[in-house]
């Protein structure tokens, strides 16, 4: 579906997309969140509250858990714990805090390296309102047409491995822009790609991810062990594959990470290809650090060990985005 040519503008304290006539839009991130499981923290929080405090636990039917008390198997409501029926040595809050700081903490390290590789690119250009249907001429805070130009900007604060990728793609005639902003005026909908790359009207994405642990794209969870002095349970290499899926309507595709990464890059294709550009594939390029025999990140002198980076070709599910964008179309009017 075609999009009129709108001013898109973004607000990053409140991740919110505008027109000109304030027409809000819907990040593509967000479009994806409405179909994502959701994560019950509450009852997960409970649970290893009592596995770290020393009970023997399983998950049992309507939100209870069930707890090997004197040989039996006996269940507990959250209503139940958090009258106190069991008495814990590390507390439902200190978990929930504990992953607030994990997830700050990662946050965090993901913002900053992804500003370090955005501002290496964004260097070369100023800000500039974005519009897609004007390519070639306005709108990127990076044009390099030329390995001159590659080699005289920031770009080779890069990674090698990332550089070397830019400058074959340069050589054939590849042009490299940043943070470009894509909309669809019809569905609402729009997101902000980290590099794009255009040869007329052939386009490639790329993006990047920082992600502490290897990207699945398959559905499941990394067993959990104690670590060697048996003060915490951490992740191990052992994969545990589930069958959990996406909600309605992509309720065939497993959720996983990947794949929740190949839809978020299959509908920024999508968006371009609704002005008539050739998307010709995704490059998914993960940066994660070293983890240590806790399988947390490896700190030399408070600084993280980073990996190579691993590059990913993104299969384009145009069929399942036109599917969840009609969807999201829908749901928008039926609620307004």
């Amino acid at each position: 579906m075609k999009s009129e040519i709108r001013d898109i503008r973004f607000n990053a304290k409140h991740h919110r997309y505008t027109d000109e006539y304030n027409e809000v839009y819907t990040s593509m991130t967000q479009v994806l969140s409405q179909i994502e499981p959701k994560f019950d923290s509450e009852y997960w929080a409970w649970y290893k509250s009592l596995e770290r405090s020393g009970y023997t636990v399983k998950p049992a039917a309507n939100r209870q858990i069930s707890v090997k008390i004197r040989g039996n198997d006996c269940k507990y409501s959250i209503e139940a714990l958090q009258c106190g029926v069991l008495s814990t040595s590390i507390s439902y809050a200190q978990i929930l805090k504990e992953w607030e700081d994990t997830t700050e903490e990662s946050c965090i390290w993901g913002t900053e390296r992804h500003e370090q590789l955005e501002g290496a690119i964004n260097s070369v250009y100023d800000t500039e309102t974005i519009k897609i249907h004007d390519i070639q001429s306005r709108g990127f805070r990076l044009k390099i047409t030329s390995l001159k130009q590659l080699e005289e900007s920031d770009l080779n604060k890069l990674p090698k491995a990332i550089y070397e990728k830019l400058e074959i793609y340069i050589k054939n005639g590849w042009i490299l822009y940043a943070e470009k902003r894509v909309y669809n005026s019809y569905y609402k909908i729009a997101g902000t790609i980290d590099l794009l790359l255009a040869k007329g009207k052939q386009i490639i994405i790329f993006d990047w991810k920082t992600n502490k642990h290897k990207l699945e794209f398959r559905s499941g969870y990394y067993k959990k062990d104690w670590n060697k002095d048996r003060t915490k349970k951490v992740k191990t290499s052992e994969f545990v594959e589930k069958d959990e899926r996406f909600l309605a309507p992509l309720k065939h595709i497993k959720k996983s990470k990947g794949n929740g990464y190949t839809l978020q890059l299959s509908g920024y294709g999508f968006l371009c290809e609704c002005w008539n550009f050739e998307f010709k594939g995704a490059v998914l390029v993960h940066l994660r650090p070293e983890l240590d025999e806790d399988y947390e990140p490896r700190l030399v002198n408070g600084k993280r060990i980073e990996l190579p980076p691993e590059f990913y070709k993104i299969e384009y599910k145009k069929d399942d985005i036109k599917k969840l964008f009609e969807w999201h179309r829908n749901k928008t009017i039926k609620n307004n």
